[in-house]
């Protein structure tokens, strides 16, 4: 496996966040810079405070100013919301916010005001750019005796505070995009995980992707198929693999590994999912990956949530490398981590946002 400069194995080293080079550029201008010209008059950007370095970086990509200030914190912990910084009357809205935890509550919250205060300053459009759809990614349905449909509420809340269009990355239930009345898109960060996994393993190597459960088999089918359609078809990967695993629906985080399905003897098998939380489940699949045979395992996923103990079990696992993006604002301790790379995703969104602007196509976008 070849070494990149990009990665690193010392745990005092001081890492910076990948910008993978996405496929489709080819080393052509991107689609900021060509296509549809992009008004930067008729709409401006505004950030809460869950992670606006990523609102930045998009806004540099789309040669925009970011309202980065419009958001603070009473003494008691109340937002402080004023969009003062850009005269917003019949111009459109978009504003950044990762409903991410341990404060995805007060994201949620503080959204809201943003949006409400963008309603009030006679804005015409606001569009809510979700990183990270969380809060109530999980609670899509009534699985169970006497819950709520969480994901539903968090919509109608949305819409009843002004938003009009949400971009989401990757949510966790494709379904809950019908919980909103206006259209939506989800952008997949593959594009930019892929390329930043293809990075790191080379040309060279055997590989196979696998599900981490039957849920998620129609994503590690899109991965797979892409890896391939990026870097030199499929002669190099194998079959697609699953692990089969049971989750008890009355005990909280619960959940036991079956087996394995697929052949993963001699491989590097990529284990791809949409959220690492405790990573308790993967130690499980890892641990089943390596007694069928694979040679490493590497993990991706597109929101590194990292509860505890998340890090102390990725450190002392078998994982090769785990590939998360800033989807959610990385800590420095996920950021420094000897096996932990953060992947940015803020030219995938530029050219998401980009293409919700002008009229150009998302999916053609996605496809590429």
């Amino acid at each position: 496996m070849s070494e990149s400069p990009n990665l690193y194995t010392n745990p005092t080293a001081t890492k910076t966040i990948l910008k993978p080079h996405l496929h489709h550029h080819n080393g052509s201008p991107t689609i900021i810079d060509s296509g549809i010209p992009l008004d930067r008059e008729s709409f401006e950007i505004i950030s809460g405070t869950s992670n606006p370095a990523l609102a930045l970086e998009v806004g540099r990509l789309l040669g925009k100013e970011v309202d980065t200030d419009a958001a603070h914190r009473f003494k008691d912990g109340e937002p402080d919301v004023q969009l003062a910084r850009f005269n917003l009357s019949q111009k459109d809205v978009c504003i950044f916010q990762s409903i991410s935890p341990p404060e995805g509550g007060y994201y949620l919250w503080e959204l809201f005001q943003l949006s409400n205060a963008a309603k009030y300053a006679k804005r015409r459009k606001t569009t809510a750019v979700l990183p990270y759809f969380g809060g109530s990614s999980r609670s899509d349905k009534k699985d169970r005796a006497r819950v709520p449909i969480a994901a539903r509420l968090q919509a109608d809340l949305m819409e009843a505070s002004g938003i009009s269009f949400a971009v989401m990355v990757d949510i966790h239930a494709l379904q809950i995009q019908g919980f909103f009345s206006e259209a939506t898109d989800n952008m997949p960060a593959n594009q930019s995980t892929l390329a930043a996994v293809y990075e790191y393993i080379g040309d060279k190597q055997k590989i196979v992707f696998v599900s981490p459960d039957y849920g998620a088999s129609k994503r590690t089918k899109i991965d797979s198929s892409k890896y391939a359609q990026y870097y030199g078809g499929k002669s190099r990967i194998g079959e697609d693999a699953h692990i089969d695993k049971h989750r008890n629906p009355n005990k909280h985080d619960s959940v036991k590994i079956a087996r394995t399905f697929g052949n993963v003897k001699g491989k590097i098998a990529i284990v791809t999912d949409d959220i690492i939380d405790t990573f308790g489940t993967a130690l499980g699949g890892i641990e089943a990956l390596y007694k069928k045979g694979a040679e490493h395992v590497i993990f991706v996923a597109t929101h590194g949530v990292y509860s505890p103990p998340a890090l102390e079990r990725i450190y002392n696992s078998d994982v090769r490398m785990v590939f998360t993006t800033n989807s959610i604002a990385p800590s420095d301790e996920v950021i420094d981590h000897p096996k932990i790379q953060v992947v940015d995703i803020s030219q995938q969104l530029a050219e998401t946002l980009k293409c919700v602007r002008t009229g150009e196509s998302v999916s053609e976008l996605i496809a590429k």
